[in-house]
């Protein structure tokens, strides 16, 4: 991943930076992996009971 440095950033800064970036999609990738891991149930959302809860 590539990341565009602002003028008068030191290579420092932007390690750092790039390091944050890549942790925070390590994390996210790991959630991503672990809900397409759940079985698919079949069943069909209760539109009546989340229409409910939103306010609907």
């Amino acid at each position: 991943m590539s990341i565009h440095v602002r003028d008068g950033e030191t290579e420092a800064e932007r390690l750092a930076v790039q390091a944050a970036l890549e942790e925070r999609l390590r994390r996210m990738q790991a959630v991503t992996d672990t809900v397409a891991g759940w079985p698919v149930t079949g069943l069909k959302a209760d539109k009546t009971f989340f229409d409910a809860e939103s306010g609907d």
